[in-house]
């Protein structure tokens, strides 16, 4: 059966990209790293990010709003679960993917023009780009998808008897 959709429904969905596009700010800036240690003074935490103070303070609006981020009298903090995968200082980092994703939007707004044309609206893959940026937050991005999905793998795979296993993937050898 298909889904009754509401208008209320259909706005909520177009504007999805906005919550997104929050958390990727918030990651490319490297926010949750800054938050780390505790709360921060907004201002201070503006400054030391590279930020206007004003577009900043909107930013931790929109993050409060989503429960990214708090406001506390001492200043801005962060959820410790979301500094656990958010900071780049993590073993758990799941930035990577999240900086990917933020690279290839461009290319996923022009979707109407893909399928219209029947082209592919980004000119070469994230894997080939010249930007070695870019490029890291592919591939690694790649291994955050990986690294959460062999967990899951690992629960349920029998490997029993085994004495060797070999990665034949393609990808960082996450597996």
């Amino acid at each position: 059966m298909a889904r009754q959709w509401t208008g209320a429904d259909i706005v909520q969905t177009a504007g999805a990209y906005w919550s997104s596009c929050v958390l990727q700010a918030a990651v490319q800036l490297d926010v949750f790293t800054a938050l780390e240690k505790g709360p921060v003074e907004e201002a201070a935490l503006a400054r030391r990010l590279g930020c206007d103070p004003r577009a900043f303070s909107m930013l931790v609006t929109a993050m409060v709003a989503m429960g990214l981020a708090e406001r506390l009298p001492e200043g801005v903090a962060a959820p410790e679960a979301l500094v656990r995968v958010l900071s780049s200082n993590s073993a758990d980092y799941l930035g990577h993917i999240i900086k990917h994703q933020a690279n290839i939007m461009p290319n996923w707004a022009r979707l109407a023009e893909a399928v219209r044309t029947g082209r592919p609206t980004a000119e070469q893959s994230t894997l080939f780009t010249e930007d070695a940026r870019e490029r890291e937050d592919f591939l690694m991005g790649m291994y955050n998808i990986a690294r959460l999905q062999a967990e899951r793998i690992a629960e349920v795979l029998d490997l029993s008897g085994r004495e060797r296993l070999i990665d034949v993937g393609g990808g960082p050898g996450t597996y």
